[in-house]
């Protein structure tokens, strides 16, 4: 859900932790837990980037899309971040992809993310990669500092909060769901036949084994009138599942066609 915004104008973020301990005085967020939720958030903001641009990550990309935080203001202990390297230029590149990141916090935080599952539907590849960080975000709630609730808002733009609620629903209503990446094809050699589910283990070069799912028809002509050493294209879409930080590299496969 949205919250107030607390962010300055000056500044590309901010995150403020609500708790009992934090409603005055010199309370603080113990070095551990602050230094996961940066991290992570870091984490997303360089997975924002990967997946806006298609490109990947150099150690001069990184630095430039590195924050920095600049102020914390006690009795709430709201922390502000600008850009590591401050440059405008280098605010406008990141700018974007900050609210990109925020955006896709939201699809979990707002239970839109749970919803698309439960019907089925396949959200977009950079919200589902975020789960390991947003996790580990949502796992310092209720945890050794006391926090009950964190937000996270850019200036004059969107805020998101996280809260015990968003919390047990990652844990109970997302980790473990599965869902179908985009259409793809792999190439490999059948080693296996399981006549129960009609599927079929393929080994993938530089992939591994991976259990495929194929049609009746494509699961006897493997069967029946294909050599074992023949080398099969199965074209179809992975089925991918939350809560494996590298669960693009699937192990499940569902073909609708096969060719030679």
């Amino acid at each position: 859900m949205e919250e107030k915004n607390y962010c300055k104008d000056d500044e590309l973020l901010c995150i403020r932790f609500i708790g009992d301990k934090y409603l005055g005085g010199d309370s603080a967020i113990p070095m551990y837990e602050l230094g996961q939720i940066f991290i992570s958030f870091q984490q997303i903001l360089f997975k924002a980037y990967v997946y806006e641009k298609e490109k990947p990550l150099t150690n001069k990309i990184k630095e430039e899309l590195s924050l920095k935080m600049t102020s914390r203001r006690e009795g709430s202990d709201l922390y502000g971040f600008k850009a590591f390297l401050g440059t405008p230029s280098i605010q406008i590149i990141i700018g974007p992809l900050i609210e990109k990141a925020i955006n896709a916090i939201i699809e979990y935080a707002s239970g839109h993310l749970k919803n698309m599952l439960d019907q089925r539907q396949s959200p977009e590849k950079f919200i589902a990669s975020i789960f390991p960080q947003l996790n580990n975000i949502a796992n310092r709630i209720k945890s050794i500092g006391g926090i009950a609730k964190m937000e996270f808002s850019i200036p004059n733009g969107a805020s998101v909060s996280i809260n015990t609620e968003a919390k047990n629903e990652m844990k109970q209503e997302i980790r473990g769901k599965t869902f179908y990446g985009e259409e793809q094809e792999i190439k490999g050699y059948v080693t296996r036949l399981n006549t129960t589910n009609y599927d079929v283990v393929v080994e993938v070069d530089r992939i591994g084994k991976i259990k495929t799912f194929v049609s009746r028809v494509d699961f006897e002509k493997i069967r029946f009138q294909t050599k074992r050493d023949t080398e099969i294209t199965f074209t179809g879409k992975p089925k991918l599942q939350f809560g494996k930080e590298s669960f693009f590299k699937f192990e499940e496969f569902e073909a609708h066609s096969i060719s030679y």
